[in-house]
Protein backbone atom coordinates (compact mmCIF):
# COMPACT_ATOMS: atom_id res chain seq x y z
CA UNK A 1 0.00 0.00 0.00
CA UNK A 2 1.65 3.06 -0.87
CA UNK A 3 2.08 5.20 2.43
CA UNK A 4 0.03 8.69 0.72
CA UNK A 5 -2.85 6.17 0.87
CA UNK A 6 -2.65 5.05 4.69
CA UNK A 7 -6.16 5.88 5.68
CA UNK A 8 -8.03 7.09 2.82
CA UNK A 9 -10.85 5.73 1.60
CA UNK A 10 -10.86 2.52 -0.78
CA UNK A 11 -12.64 4.84 -3.83
CA UNK A 12 -9.40 6.52 -4.03
CA UNK A 13 -6.77 3.84 -3.45
CA UNK A 14 -8.99 1.80 -6.35
CA UNK A 15 -8.40 5.50 -8.68
CA UNK A 16 -4.50 5.47 -7.55
CA UNK A 17 -4.01 1.88 -8.68
CA UNK A 18 -6.65 2.33 -12.01
CA UNK A 19 -5.20 5.32 -13.16
CA UNK A 20 -1.29 5.80 -12.15
CA UNK A 21 -0.13 2.42 -11.98
CA UNK A 22 -2.62 0.50 -14.49
CA UNK A 23 -3.49 -2.00 -12.41
CA UNK A 24 -7.38 -3.54 -11.45
CA UNK A 25 -7.41 -3.68 -7.46
CA UNK A 26 -9.69 -6.39 -6.55
CA UNK A 27 -10.05 -6.22 -2.86
CA UNK A 28 -8.25 -6.04 0.60
CA UNK A 29 -6.43 -8.19 2.39
CA UNK A 30 -6.66 -7.37 6.07
CA UNK A 31 -4.43 -8.29 9.01
CA UNK A 32 -5.23 -7.41 12.43
CA UNK A 33 -6.27 -8.31 15.92
CA UNK A 34 -9.92 -8.42 16.90
CA UNK A 35 -11.12 -11.91 17.88
CA UNK A 36 -12.23 -12.78 21.21
CA UNK A 37 -9.84 -14.75 22.01
CA UNK A 38 -6.56 -12.37 21.36
CA UNK A 39 -5.81 -14.01 18.26
CA UNK A 40 -4.89 -12.24 15.09
CA UNK A 41 -7.40 -12.16 12.55
CA UNK A 42 -6.49 -12.52 8.87
CA UNK A 43 -9.57 -11.55 6.00
CA UNK A 44 -10.36 -10.54 2.53
CA UNK A 45 -12.59 -8.10 1.38
CA UNK A 46 -13.57 -8.92 -2.13
CA UNK A 47 -14.83 -5.68 -3.77
CA UNK A 48 -14.54 -3.45 -0.42
CA UNK A 49 -17.27 -0.44 -0.07
CA UNK A 50 -16.18 2.90 -1.47
CA UNK A 51 -16.17 4.67 1.54
CA UNK A 52 -13.87 1.76 3.61
CA UNK A 53 -10.41 2.88 5.13
CA UNK A 54 -7.67 1.48 4.05
CA UNK A 55 -4.97 0.93 6.61
CA UNK A 56 -1.01 0.78 5.89
CA UNK A 57 -0.89 -2.80 6.25
CA UNK A 58 -3.24 -3.74 4.10
CA UNK A 59 -2.35 -5.59 0.58
CA UNK A 60 -4.56 -4.95 -2.16
CA UNK A 61 -5.12 -7.59 -4.64
CA UNK A 62 -5.24 -6.62 -8.11
CA UNK A 63 -5.05 -8.06 -12.05
CA UNK A 64 -2.43 -6.65 -14.47
CA UNK A 65 0.21 -7.17 -16.31
CA UNK A 66 4.27 -7.72 -14.62
CA UNK A 67 5.15 -4.45 -16.25
CA UNK A 68 2.50 -1.89 -15.32
CA UNK A 69 3.35 -0.39 -12.51
CA UNK A 70 7.27 0.16 -14.42
CA UNK A 71 5.13 1.51 -17.37
CA UNK A 72 3.39 3.85 -15.14
CA UNK A 73 6.93 5.18 -14.13
CA UNK A 74 6.78 3.86 -10.73
CA UNK A 75 9.81 2.18 -9.84
CA UNK A 76 9.33 1.40 -6.24
CA UNK A 77 5.44 0.81 -6.83
CA UNK A 78 6.85 -2.01 -9.59
CA UNK A 79 9.17 -3.93 -7.11
CA UNK A 80 6.60 -4.37 -4.53
CA UNK A 81 3.90 -5.21 -7.27
CA UNK A 82 6.03 -7.87 -8.50
CA UNK A 83 6.79 -9.00 -5.35
CA UNK A 84 3.32 -9.14 -3.98
CA UNK A 85 2.24 -11.13 -7.78
CA UNK A 86 5.24 -13.78 -6.36
CA UNK A 87 3.63 -14.84 -3.15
Amino acid sequence: MPAQLDGARYAKVFEHFVRLEALTPLGLFRTGAGSASGADVCYVCTNPPRSMRVRANDCVFVLGTVGAARASGDEEGASENNKAARV
